[in-house]
């Protein structure tokens, strides 16, 4: 695809662009629905051991002991308070750091370019990228100059992807449910990824829930699941209950059976029975939950649940993924190596030359040859220098050290032993490159 097309077609106009919107819905991949207050405050009490305790408040007001129901009441009440309050809290807390964070987009609208929220976007959108850029939907690229993307957050590959423009007859295409997106097509690029270096512009393709970063966020709209702290206070809320029954049925039909009344051998059973129930536990799993949660907080990490908590206190192991998607997508350099393997003090500082002369954007690579070498390069003075392209793959610098001149060439492997003709080892002495020692590197 040429730039005459990306001339001729200067995007969506406001009204279409509205329409798309309403079919299509926001650009967001997950909204969480919020219940009322009231709602939210009444799901606390869906616990077994509160309903337990509510009922045995129910019962010992019945039975005429208020003072009693009133108490276990108000430790049911504080305990739930506190929940709902910390849970409120964490919400608003998340609430506001993402409203902090307004991502817009160069976007062609009324044939003109205009900064476009995220959530604004939609399929058919003409979309202008540059280096740094977040990528806000699935999108089919029309024009590309030297567009490398960081895919790290979909593929957890650290490298950079180089994009092309598309073949496509018709890049408008929208893709079906038969059609799906290919990660590996080099023509496409993906909601989450980022744009490292060159320009593009694209066609956006799918956006929100229907993007392949959308459907593996999909599963968040499920329902929460049931934490193993929630579960063991469940179970054990069963068994206070099923205990409480054996000893309510024995004591009273013991008492029935030595012949005292009735009704005094039911109501002594049942004052055994708010004795068994733990009225100050909630309260206590409450209080104790809450400080942690501020402790946890004071560390800047926001507890949206208080079970979750003792989760990840009882946890032995905890498994994550080894590369840049759950760490900290940084490459880290660990040693410098010559063609024997050997660790050369010489092949890290030439590369040190290299990746710290060069004016080109920094890779990577070259992020993590800086962090590692930090060496003093006073006396060398830096030459001339040929960037790196796609034909050569390659970049080169040339610096002065005194009177010696040295050139310094970094590249993908294949490239630079394509062009090497001798080997300079460990001990200073220098060989010819052979097809025998070509083979050794790979």
């Amino acid at each position: 695809m040429d730039k005459t097309y990306l001339h001729a077609y200067h995007g969506l106009t406001s009204g279409v662009a509205t329409e798309k919107l309403e079919q299509y819905g926001e650009n967001v991949i997950y909204r969480k629905k919020h219940l009322r207050p009231l709602i939210a405050f009444l799901k606390k009490f869906n616990s077994p051991l509160l309903l337990l305790l509510i009922g045995t408040a129910t019962i010992s007001a019945f039975l005429g002991q208020t003072t009693n129901a009133i108490i276990i009441l108000v430790m049911v009440l504080v305990s739930t308070i506190l929940d709902y309050k910390n849970s409120a809290k964490s919400e608003a807390i998340a609430e506001k750091l993402i409203a902090q964070v307004s991502s817009t987009a160069t976007v062609w609208r009324d044939g003109a370019k205009k900064e476009t929220e995220f959530k604004n976007i939609v399929p058919t959108d003409i979309i202008e990228f540059s280096a740094g850029d977040i990528i806000p939907a699935d999108c089919r690229i029309i024009v590309a100059d030297d567009f490398f993307i960081n895919q790290s957050a979909l593929t957890g590959e650290s490298f950079p992807v180089e994009k092309h423009a598309s073949t496509e007859t018709n890049p408008l295409t929208l893709p079906t449910l038969q059609t799906p997106l290919n990660l590996d097509d080099a023509s496409l690029v993906f909601m989450g990824t980022s744009v490292v270096t060159g320009y593009g512009t694209a066609v956006v393709l799918s956006t929100g829930a229907s993007s392949q970063f959308g459907k593996i966020a999909e599963k968040l709209s499920l329902a929460d699941g049931e934490t193993s702290f929630e579960k063991g206070i469940r179970n054990f809320s069963f068994y206070i209950m099923r205990i409480t029954f054996v000893m309510v049925t024995v004591v009273f039909f013991i008492n029935a059976y030595m012949g005292r009344p009735v009704i005094d051998s039911f109501l002594f059973a049942i004052a055994i029975a708010v004795g068994l129930t733990p009225e100050l536990l909630p309260m206590i799993m409450s209080i104790a939950l809450s400080r942690g949660s501020l402790i946890m907080a004071k560390k800047e990490v926001i507890v949206k649940n208080l079970s979750a908590i003792q989760n990840l206190g009882a946890m032995n192991i905890l498994c994550t993924d080894k590369t840049g998607t759950l760490t900290e997508d940084r490459v880290s350099l660990m040693k410098c190596v010559d063609i024997d393997g050997k660790e050369s003090p010489q092949a890290l500082e030439v590369a040190y030359l290299s990746s710290i002369f060069h004016t080109a954007k920094k890779s990577i690579l070259d992020e993590a040859i800086e962090r590692h070498g930090n060496l003093d390069v006073s006396k060398y003075l830096k030459v001339d220098e040929v960037p790196f392209d796609f034909h050569r793959r390659r970049d080169s610098i040339v610096v002065d050290k005194g009177t010696e001149r040295i050139m310094v060439a970094k590249g993908s492997p294949e490239s630079i032993l394509e062009v090497a003709t001798f080997i300079s080892l460990g001990d200073g002495s220098i060989e010819s490159m052979t097809n025998e020692r070509r083979s050794q590197a790979k």
